[in-house]
């Protein structure tokens, strides 16, 4: 006996998954019809944008970025060379 989950963008088909199963992986969905077998996917997909890269030859935004991450750092004591 098997479970009915949605409709084959495929073929417009059934597609299912058995309604018992006896392993620690899911079965696959798979289309009556045509044998289609879903994506996998992993996990929603998530509206993206491209990272602001810096080019190497822009001085200002390195710096600028030195800047910043050199602001948020808290030094407790100052860095000195091991005794010999």
């Amino acid at each position: 006996m098997d479970t009915t989950v949605g409709t084959c963008g495929n073929c417009g088909g059934a597609v299912t998954v058995p309604a018992a199963w006896y392993a620690t992986i899911p079965p696959t969905p798979t289309c009556v019809r045509c044998g289609a077998a879903a994506k996998m996917q992993h996990g929603p997909v998530l509206p993206m944008e491209e990272p602001r890269r810096a080019v190497p030859g822009d001085k200002e935004l390195w710096c600028a970025r030195l800047a910043q991450c050199l602001a948020n750092v808290e030094v407790e004591a100052p860095l000195t060379a091991p005794e010999r």
